[in-house]
């Protein structure tokens, strides 16, 4: 087991970087076709890009990746933990991607993954068939039919709603300004109408 303090992580230098994944044992055999789980730019091995098993021996694995190279990795390769099975993908990493034929599984309780952005990729990854398999046919059209699955970054977030500050400001000015303001004006004293009588005194 290995410590770690986040704090102390330094932000530059690709030495430093610190990934997390799940270990798990895979069988290859000749033929599989593979995905990237991480990327090696230098060597263009890029995360979710596919390639297909051409060699198996005691020198490593060899493959050709979907751009058409081909890569010898050795049994010490660090790549070689970082690839999975590639017959079945989930729409984000089907993008780009097209097959003759096609099977989709969608999901009712997966609600953030029922949008109409990842169901039109997923459609059209097929040629000529698609075969959709759903647990609820009402839920999932729902799903799709109200939710567009635009994906909104923090800083587009952060600039909505300045923008709606601002806007709220200028709103607040502009009411104030055609406002009249009440000014208290000094009351003048009321004149009242007195009829004064001499004092008549009786001795």
């Amino acid at each position: 087991m290995r410590r770690f303090v986040p704090a102390k992580l330094s932000s530059k230098g690709s030495d430093q970087t610190l990934q997390l994944f799940e270990k798990k044992d895979l069988d290859l055999y000749t033929g599989d076709a593979i995905r990237w789980t991480a990327s090696d730019h230098k060597r263009g091995l890029i995360n979710a890009d596919r390639a297909i098993v051409t060699a198996i021996n005691q020198d490593g694995v060899t493959v050709t990746s979907s751009s058409g190279m081909e890569h010898k990795l050795k049994p010490n390769d660090p790549m070689l933990k970082r690839i999975d099975l590639a017959y079945a993908l989930n729409a984000h990493m089907a993008q780009g991607l097209t097959a003759d034929k096609g099977i989709a599984v969608l999901d009712s309780r997966e609600r953030r993954l029922l949008s109409q952005s990842n169901f039109l990729v997923t459609i059209t990854r097929p040629r000529d068939e698609l075969t959709l398999i759903v647990d609820n046919r009402d839920k999932v059209g729902r799903g799709i039919a109200t939710n567009l699955g635009e994906k909104t970054s923090a800083a587009e977030i952060t600039e909505r709603l300045g923008l709606a500050a601002a806007k709220g400001q200028r709103a607040g000015q502009i009411q104030a300004a055609n406002q009249e303001p009440k000014v208290e004006r000094d009351k003048e004293p009321e004149l009242t109408k007195e009829r004064i009588k001499p004092f008549e005194i009786g001795l």
